[in-house]
């Protein structure tokens, strides 16, 4: 069963060429010439949070440094706040409380930030309303015209997925966004014996200048790749995560945005795939480029988890991607399945410590109260850089008045990640105004969820 790349999502990835760097027990990417590295922190650090723009709901939010003894104060109406003190020097640990009517906190902790501006949280999209088009016109070379779909793929815009034609392949889509834009034109027809995301051909016309309130009639695409080709896979590293199942699906992409995939899911023996269905790629698709995204294991089968990853294909005949090292929890103890946490002990001088692959760049920790009755309404997420390898909890400073420490009793989710993104040179980058991240760079996360029962 196909689940999806969860996220390589790291930090919203946009479009773009990839590298030639292949993912999976790498050292960390080093500096490329021009690069610089992150400037460090020097009696100042102004934190961007963005918060207002993505918290619906919250009353009041808070930001400590360390300990939040000597640097805590809330943030102001654009979400941002500035220390200044010439103690701060180096690297600091940042930690933002958001309060709710509800009385739920969600606190977010970032430690080792070490540029002396930093933007913490993803903006949400702009609301204003998109522009409309139409394109219309016929496809040609069908076998069973109620498995065909067409669909518009451009900058800023998009059309509805596989709108399906017409018995004689006459379609009529509409497309919004940000217009006027230049867009292409996608057909595909699926194999119905082969599953959702199964297809017999695929067509394409390039280049349909669109404007907004326009129809642009008369186009024809013709069905004229059939997806007759197989490329070979081989999986370096997946019988670390013990997996159960398996996927893999090739991605098809014109200046950065996506085409077309197909997708083939392990069988047994073995549950890994051995092959993707794939097509020719000449005239019209002799610029597109493909992108392969696996998915191994499965995150809740502890202690091992699973693996998400994606790497630009040039040699469609075969492709080799050696998979990163599981992320695993080292104490307190093994994690069980969400229904069935393990038992620990209740510790006050309870510290968290994992193990990640060596190339990993950014390490996630999420630990929340299994029931949402409990009477610690929490969240708390913690990000580090993939060379930090435990965490201890600390009291936390609620208000100006109140704080308190997580003194964890009961069931708890908790949640571990590790992430590689080629793009990314450094832990610091990923809180950069503007990460940049392409959807066809080397790119791959590991995932561990499961509940612990504090007793």
């Amino acid at each position: 069963m196909r689940r999806g790349l969860l996220a390589l999502v790291m930090v919203g990835w946009v479009a773009g060429c990839g590298r030639d760097t292949p993912p999976g027990n790498n050292p960390p990417p080093q500096e490329e010439p021009g690069d610089s590295p992150p400037q460090v922190i020097s009696g100042s650090l102004k934190i961007h949070t963005r918060f207002w723009e993505n918290n619906e709901g919250a009353t009041s939010a808070y930001v400590m440094l360390g300990d939040g003894t000597r640097f805590f104060t809330r943030l102001d109406a654009s979400g941002d706040v500035t220390f200044e003190d010439p103690s701060l020097v180096g690297p600091q640990d940042v930690t933002v409380v958001a309060h709710y009517e509800s009385g739920f906190k969600n606190v977010s902790t970032y430690l080792a930030l070490e540029r002396p501006e930093v933007w913490l949280l993803a903006a949400r999209k702009s609301s204003t309303s998109p522009s409309r088009a139409y394109i219309s016109g016929k496809v040609k070379g069908m076998g069973d015209p109620s498995q065909v779909g067409v669909k518009a793929v451009g900058p800023g815009i998009w059309g509805t997925f596989g709108t399906p034609v017409k018995a004689d392949g006459s379609f009529r889509i509409l497309v919004e966004g940000t217009l006027p834009a230049v867009v292409n034109l996608v057909a595909t027809e699926r194999d119905p014996d082969d599953g959702p995301f199964g297809s017999k051909a695929i067509g394409l016309k390039r280049g349909i200048a669109l404007s907004a309130d326009q129809e642009v009639s008369g186009q024809e695409l013709v069905l004229d790749h059939p997806v007759n080709q197989q490329t070979r896979l081989t999986l370096q590293g997946a019988e670390a995560y013990q997996h159960d199942s398996a996927s893999a699906s090739l991605q098809f992409f014109l200046d950065g945005r996506l085409l077309f995939e197909t997708t083939e899911d392990g069988s047994y023996p073995s549950r890994l795939p051995s092959s993707i269905p794939s097509f020719t790629l000449t005239a019209p698709f002799d610029t597109v480029r493909a992108r392969l995204l696996v998915d191994v294991g499965w995150f809740s089968e502890f202690s091992h988890g699973g693996v998400y990853a994606a790497f630009p294909v040039e040699d469609l005949s075969s492709v080799t991607l050696p998979l990163p090292k599981p992320t695993t929890l080292l104490s307190p103890t093994t994690l069980g399945p969400g229904l069935e946490p393990t038992p620990t002990r209740a510790d006050p001088d309870l510290v968290f410590t994992w193990s990640t692959d060596a190339a990993a760049q950014i390490v996630e920790l999420f630990v929340a109260p299994v029931d949402e009755r409990s009477s610690l309404q929490f969240n708390w997420t913690v990000r580090a850089p993939g060379t930090v390898t435990s965490f201890k909890p600390f009291t936390l400073r609620l208000d100006e008045t109140s704080s308190v420490f997580p003194y964890y009793s009961g069931a708890y989710r908790i949640r571990l990640d590790s992430r590689f993104d080629a793009d990314m040179g450094h832990y610091a980058d990923y809180f950069t105004q503007t990460p940049v991240s392409e959807p066809l760079t080397p790119a791959w996360q590991t995932v561990l969820d499961g509940s612990l029962d504090f007793r």
